[in-house]
């Protein structure tokens, strides 16, 4: 039987959870955010959150309201363009070995981690194709590294044919208002 961990105060999930957020209103995406840091930091995880500025200056602010210094040293930021577009353009394979980089030294020491990233990237050909085909050796490295890691998209910006093939590779899917297993996951086929 797996372990369960909690994601928030209310729902527990696997403790290797791949989560697909897609999200339409700030103020409960940032509200998510932070339930999502509370449980984590009540479980002494290690968050890494990779989101973009101005979201992560609202939720630094709630961060120094509700969380110690000592409970602050649990949470790491990185922007999520210089994440996700370090090479400039969205290239899986980098942004993978970079996040391994990243998370080797706390694999090491034994630290439970889990991740937030609202994914980020800049106008280019086949985009789509390589989000997709992303989502895909990420849920692979997720397993494989153990840790549970939601990963953001705004509703907007991204077709309805992303989103089919995101629900694939994520075992769960999260909504502002719901949070379901993803009718799709490894339904994997080749677009």
């Amino acid at each position: 039987m797996k372990k369960t961990l909690p994601l928030t105060k209310y729902i527990n999930v696997p403790d290797t959870a791949h989560i697909l957020y897609l999200y339409n209103k700030k103020e409960i995406y940032l509200k998510n955010l932070m339930a999502y840091i509370k449980a984590g930091i009540y479980h002494h995880h290690h968050i890494m959150i990779i989101e973009n500025a101005s979201v992560y200056v609202e939720a630094g602010k709630l961060i120094r309201q509700l969380f110690s210094k000592e409970e602050q040293k649990l949470i790491s930021y990185i922007d999520n363009d210089t994440f996700y577009n370090n090479h400039g353009n969205f290239i899986s394979h980098n942004i993978v070995e970079h996040f391994g980089k990243i998370l080797s030294p706390l694999r090491n020491d034994h630290i439970s981690v889990r991740t937030w990233a609202n994914v980020q990237w800049r106008n280019q050909e086949n985009i789509e194709a390589e989000l997709a085909a992303h989502e895909k050796v990420a849920d692979c490295s997720i397993k494989d590294m153990g840790i549970m890691s939601v990963c953001s998209y705004s509703s907007s910006s991204i077709s309805a044919s992303l989103e089919t093939r995101l629900m694939q590779s994520h075992e769960f899917l999260m909504t502002d208002e719901e949070f379901v297993l993803s009718p799709l996951y490894g339904n994997f086929v080749n677009h």
